[in-house]
């Protein structure tokens, strides 16, 4: 298997990362895959460990990993993000890592939000009451919710995050414990995003 010229990951959960982000001043809340499974309740193989934060809030998020190598990905191409400098609006996915020469830690989601609402980076017509926006685990720690996780799971429209076919079993368990509120915002965001996604039909 050909090596990834911008580094290879190093898999964490979320329990272990929990605790550097208990001491931000700003809201965040674990996504991705992990998401699923803090909602699931199960611990399975992840890539990465995803962190999703408020764009609105980011010079908090950038000076409190003031020592790490944080980098935003565009078109598959990284770019450091200095501190004291805010990211560009077209910037929504950075990775991190303690130190340059280590294996990459987090991949961290700056998510948009208009007013009160979160607002879907890939389309803006989708949008989700920003209280609404996460969960909470028994522990305390915060993941956003699995009908947003999975969305993120499904593929953008942009390409820059890929469907995940692999994820199929957890759609399915996730999809039977989504309230009939989430599965149809769910059902409705694919449709505007997506229109003929397979997973479509699974929420019906």
């Amino acid at each position: 298997m050909a090596t990834d010229p911008r580094g290879q990951w190093l898999a964490l959960a979320p329990t272990a990362t929990a605790p550097l982000f208990f001491a931000l001043d700003a809201s965040w809340w674990i996504g991705g895959g992990c998401a699923l499974d803090l909602c699931l309740g199960t611990q399975t193989p992840q890539k990465r460990l995803g962190i999703a934060v408020l764009r609105r809030e980011q010079d908090a998020v950038r000076s409190h990993l003031a020592a790490w190598d944080l980098q935003a990905l565009q078109a598959g191409a990284l770019t450091p993000w200095p501190t004291h400098e805010r990211l560009a609006h077209d910037r929504t996915v950075v990775w991190g890592r303690t130190a340059a020469y280590l294996p990459w830690q987090l991949e961290i989601r700056v998510e948009n939000t208009e007013a009160q609402e979160w607002v879907y980076a890939a389309d803006e017509r989708v949008r989700l009451p920003l209280q609404a926006l996460g969960l909470e685990t028994a522990d305390g720690i915060p993941f956003l919710r699995p009908e947003v996780a999975l969305l993120y799971l499904a593929g953008e429209p942009d390409g820059e995050t890929p469907f995940d076919a692999g994820r199929e079993p957890d759609v399915r368990a996730i999809a039977a414990k989504l309230t009939a509120t989430g599965r149809s915002w769910l059902r409705d965001a694919l449709a505007i995003t997506q229109p003929g996604h397979c997973w479509i039909t699974l929420l019906d």
